[in-house]
C-alpha cells in the first residue's frame, strides 16, 4: 500500500506566506489604478494678467472678529 504524501508544516507554511504575498501585490496593484484619468493640468503661467473683477459680484473683505478667550478654565489649561 502507497503511504498518502505528508506535507511538512514550513511547506504549508511557505504557501501561506506566499498567498498573503500575492494578495498584498494585488490589492497595491490595484490601488496604484486609484485617480483620475487624463493629462497633468498644466502649471500656471506666472506671466498671465489678472482677471479683472466682475463689478456685478465684489468682493468684499470683512475683518473676522477676534477670538475671545473662554470665560471658565477647560481641564487641559494647566499643561499649556
Amino acid at each position: 500500500m502507497i503511504s498518502p504524501a505528508k506535507t511538512r508544516p514550513s511547506q504549508i507554511r511557505s504557501r501561506t506566506s506566499a498567498g498573503a504575498l500575492a494578495l498584498v501585490a494585488l490589492l497595491a496593484l490595484g490601488a496604484s489604478g486609484c485617480g483620475r484619468r487624463g493629462a497633468l493640468e498644466p502649471a500656471p503661467d506666472p506671466n498671465a494678467v489678472a482677471k479683472p473683477e466682475d463689478p456685478a459680484h465684489p468682493q468684499v473683505h470683512h475683518k473676522p472678529k477676534p477670538v475671545e478667550a473662554p470665560k471658565t478654565p477647560f481641564v487641559l489649561d494647566p499643561l499649556l
